[in-house]
């Protein structure tokens, strides 16, 4: 008769895990594949030459389709002026709203540029 404490035991050891050979090895190189194709992809996109010049015959066919502007300065006080900046401004492939993000973060300098000339020319004076 066999021991009551023998009979829970099993017979032979556990089999081991079986092993992630997904999770190991056809991911990451799955992912280091798609990585070097997207490469590989830009840098001949990058070297490709264009069969047409980028360079515009003329500023209708440029980037710049309409650039108008005017500085208007009105008397506003005594020793004051205002100064009033219009500017009309699109840029093909960009949005409006970029440009104006970028022109609106170039005014500041443009106006302390206009500011430090005007109180140069009247130091001459």
């Amino acid at each position: 008769m066999a021991n009551p404490a023998q009979k829970d035991l099993p017979d032979s050891p556990t089999p081991p895990a079986p092993r992630r050979m997904r999770k190991r090895i056809a991911i990451p190189t799955g992912f280091i594949v798609v990585v070097v194709l997207l490469l590989l992809w830009g840098t001949i996109r990058g070297n490709w030459a264009d069969s047409r010049s980028r360079n515009p015959s003329s500023a209708a066919d440029g980037a710049w389709k309409v650039n108008r502007g005017s500085w208007v300065l009105t008397q506003h006080g005594a020793g004051e002026t205002l100064v009033e900046y219009n500017l009309e401004l699109k840029v093909s492939p960009f949005p409006d709203f970029v440009v104006r993000a970028v022109l609106l973060g170039q005014l500041k300098p443009v106006l302390r540029a206009v500011a430090n000339r005007v109180q140069r020319d009247q130091l001459r004076r």
